[in-house]
């Protein structure tokens, strides 16, 4: 994604960042792809996953995605004035609140 924003070169092209969309690649995506890429991240998408972002999804904290770390990070770089928690497991509702809980407690640490 890197070398693709520095080829375009324009402040209209940035990045969403999605690390559970990662997972499964060759790529880190924390710490390592949020490193890379930082500096373009405009918006955030929280989930979290065993395998990959499409493959299975899994209530916050039960993934590899190191949403402690990540938020952390986030807190301290100032990229974004919000994130959005995407709602993927089941049952919809019980697991959206996880998420969210979750998320809280990560941003109040």
């Amino acid at each position: 994604m890197a070398r693709i924003i520095t080829a375009v070169d324009s402040d209209a092209f940035r990045v969403n960042w999605d690390p559970a969309n990662a997972i499964g690649s060759a790529e880190i995506p924390y710490p390592d792809g949020y490193h890379t890429i930082k500096k373009w991240i405009t918006n955030v998408h929280i989930k979290d996953t065993i395998k990959g972002a499409l493959i299975k999804c899994v209530p916050l904290g039960e993934g590899v995605v190191d949403w402690p770390g990540q938020i952390k990070s986030l807190k301290e770089d100032k990229l974004v004035p919000f994130v959005t928690i995407e709602t993927h497991c089941l049952p919809l509702v019980e697991k959206s609140k996880h998420n969210l809980d979750l998320v809280r407690k990560l941003l109040d640490s």
